[in-house]
């Protein structure tokens, strides 16, 4: 099967660019719990240096098992060390990273966080409830979600590029990834990756209330996004941005039951390939998807 990237799974690796230190600090233990980015970390790291300062790196790559326990690490070694017939335990790779460390973490209304409620702590450190994106535990929306979302599909489009992947859909769902179709026609359209690739656009019941911020559409023409259209975004309510972005979309599909209805007829108006609402019990519904992104390439 070819290769599809879907958007919202990059949460499964996020990419952190940081600016490193330097120290002198030699065999230094350090144990720190401590609460970073909304989720508690109990973690043990030893910096061993020698004498001289170590050199900042340029990237560091942060990789986050999202959903990912003792259990399933585990037990995929064990598969493996099996099915090669190894006398010794075959260790996955991330397991052998010189730098590695245990999170606990656990959103305000379970100790079992979903993905939603980790996104939401890691992209600004603030803890919610489960299911819940780009609010707070009391549901109030954050002021900045607009530069949220340009960041994050920045982040994954330069992660792939980073990752030399080149997919050959993108499928982008919920509004935190509605960025990412603008991006790919209009700033990455040219890098030989993204030539090709078509895009798809979920619609779901995961609207905001409070519109985007009013320079928005300035915001977006800052990071090299040229067109006309962009006055469209002067309101940048959620209707608005979804419409932009059905219109930068190869394809369309109807996620949810509760899709804006609104939204759904300017997809249907459009006359770009749709694959209409299936409920997820159906047996034909993941056949469904793949004749659709098997008619799109």
């Amino acid at each position: 099967m070819k290769k599809t990237l879907a958007s919202l799974l990059a949460l499964c690796m996020m990419l952190g660019v940081f600016t490193g230190c330097s120290t002198n600090k030699q065999n230094e233990t350090v144990n720190n719990e401590s609460a970073v980015n909304g989720a508690t970390v109990e973690a043990a790291a030893t910096v061993v240096e020698g004498n001289d300062a170590v050199s900042a790196p340029k990237y560091v790559f942060l990789f986050i098992g999202d959903g990912m326990s003792f259990n399933h690490i585990l037990g995929t070694e064990q598969y493996n060390t099996v099915k090669a017939g190894a006398n010794e335990t075959l260790r996955l790779n991330f397991t052998q990273f010189d730098t590695r460390n245990f999170v606990t973490n656990y959103s305000t209304s379970n100790l079992v966080t979903d993905s939603a409620a980790a996104g939401t702590a890691l992209a600004s450190g603030v803890k919610t409830a489960n299911s819940y994106i780009g609010v707070d535990a009391e549901g109030n929306e954050f002021e900045d979600n607009d530069e949220r979302a340009i960041f994050f599909a920045r982040g994954v489009l330069e992660t792939v590029k980073k990752l030399n992947w080149s997919p050959n859909i993108v499928h982008c769902m919920g509004w935190m990834s509605a960025i990412v179709p603008i991006y790919l026609k209009k700033v990455f359209n040219d890098d030989p990756l993204f030539r090709d690739v078509k895009v798809v656009v979920s619609l779901c019941d995961d609207s905001f209330n409070t519109p985007f911020n009013a320079d928005f559409a300035q915001k977006i023409a800052n990071e090299g996004v040229k067109d006309e259209k962009l006055s469209e975004l002067s309101t940048p309510s959620y209707e608005n941005l979804y419409r932009f972005v059905i219109d930068y979309a190869d394809a369309v599909v109807v996620a949810s039951a509760d899709a804006n209805p609104s939204l759904v007829e300017y997809a249907r108006c459009s006359g770009k390939p749709m694959l209409e609402y299936k409920e997820c019990e159906q047996v034909e519904m993941f056949d469904n998807y793949n004749r659709f992104y098997e008619e799109l390439q």
